[in-house]
């Protein structure tokens, strides 16, 4: 692991008996330095209101067969709005120590769900009061607070569709 470990000197092939040397030994130090590890975390997206994608990424560096495990999260929930959330790598293992982590995080786009709003069909005489305008939407999600407003530019003075009709053929 790292640290600081002892570098041993021996005589080697000298022997206490030779005389022309002095035989001087002095121990040395290897430091042992921590490798580079990297985790990458993969983008990804879903639309709102769904629930967050599973999540994946690479880890590169890992030596000696150390086990080191990445999760992946972020704080988005379903309800979250729209916009770009960070997805952060979390990693375990014993061996960690041993490693210098670079990280890049990912992001998770979360984009506009699909809604669909219908205006109800309705009819009036020429000249009569518009009657009230209902319809209907599809696809609000986590109760959000959602209102339609429909409205016409036909006014009780309005021709009707016959005389429109009439006038473009004639």
């Amino acid at each position: 692991p790292v640290g600081d470990y002892a570098i041993e000197v021996g005589p080697g092939t000298l022997s206490v008996a030779d005389t022309n040397y002095s035989l001087g030994l002095v121990a040395g130090t290897i430091t042992v330095t921590q490798a580079v590890l990297t985790v990458s975390v993969d983008d990804q997206w879903r639309l709102y209101g769904a629930t967050n994608p599973p999540f994946t990424g690479q880890v590169g560096g890992i030596l000696n067969e150390d086990v080191i495990v990445a999760t992946y999260s972020t704080a988005a929930e379903p309800a979250s709005p729209v916009g770009a959330y960070e997805i952060l790598p979390g990693l375990m293992g014993e061996a960690l120590t041993n490693y210098f982590v670079i990280t890049n995080v990912g992001t998770l786009t979360v984009t506009p769900a699909p809604l669909g709003v219908t205006a109800d069909n309705k009819s009036r005489s020429y000249g009569g009061v518009n009657p009230p305008f209902t319809g209907s939407v599809v696809g609000i999600l986590h109760n959000d607070a959602i209102e339609v407003a429909y409205t016409t530019s036909a006014g009780a003075a309005s021709p009707s569709a016959t005389a429109r009709a009439t006038r473009a053929l004639g």
